[in-house]
């Protein structure tokens, strides 16, 4: 599960024996330049691990996803992502989205 999940603790004040590390802020435009040769019709790109490497999820491996979190914690612009890559490698692909937000 590497790379599908952060914690992420603010404050300069490192926690005794917990590890650190300096990650590099990419943004999806380079990432996309950087390693579209690794999408394909059935693998995206979810992001990049501690190492700035990508992490790569597959379709039929998990084809159902649940994107949760608080607002503002980038939910729409991962899922804005992971469909322009799902469009990239087939543009003629059919999208179904539900968004079950609670008002």
């Amino acid at each position: 599960m590497s790379g599908f999940f952060r914690l992420v603790i603010p404050g300069n004040t490192p926690v005794p024996g917990m590890a650190t590390t300096r990650l590099r802020n990419s943004t999806a435009e380079e990432i996309f330049n950087n390693y579209k040769h690794l999408m394909t019709k059935d693998e995206y790109i979810v992001g990049l691990d501690d190492e700035n490497n990508p992490v790569i999820s597959s379709w039929s491996e998990i084809p159902h996803r649940l994107v949760a979190g608080v607002s503002g914690a980038g939910k729409s612009n991962f899922l804005k992502w992971i469909i322009f890559q799902f469009l990239y490698v087939n543009p003629k692909r059919k999208i179904y989205i539900a968004d079950f937000g609670i008002k």
